[in-house]
């Protein structure tokens, strides 16, 4: 029996990242939340919360930067939501659905910023 590859299904690297986000519901009232950003790439990203998502729930991120005042609005869509093993917290994974056209340029530099951050950790290493 031929043995089966391990292939990375993603297209964009995931970026481990440790920040605070702000999450709230998309195109309709409701609490706005921080949580914890865990990882993000140009096509998704994971967050930890003590709120429960549903698969396919859209959410807005704001995600404030280095590079301007206002923050980077993204809408994603949960695609999985599942209980930390310690503590009350949920991870949350997300794909990026919309980004603002005046915020596209804006988060495709701070992706690469984050990129290069972890090339030049690794050198260091």
């Amino acid at each position: 029996m031929p043995e089966k590859e391990n292939k990375e299904r993603r297209q964009f690297k995931r970026i481990k990242k440790n920040l605070y986000v702000q999450c709230g519901p998309w195109n309709k009232t409701g609490a706005w939340n921080n949580v914890i950003l865990q990882d993000i790439s140009k096509a998704g990203l994971s967050f930890a919360s003590r709120q429960e998502f549903a698969v396919d729930e859209m959410l807005e991120i704001r995600l404030c930067t280095f590079i301007r005042r206002q923050p980077i609005s993204v809408v994603v869509r949960v695609v999985g939501c599942g209980k930390m093993t310690e503590g009350k917290n949920w991870i949350t994974r997300a794909s990026i659905v919309r980004i603002n056209d005046e915020d596209v340029g804006v988060f495709e530099e701070v992706i690469e910023t984050f990129l290069k951050g972890e090339e030049d950790n690794k050198q260091v290493s």
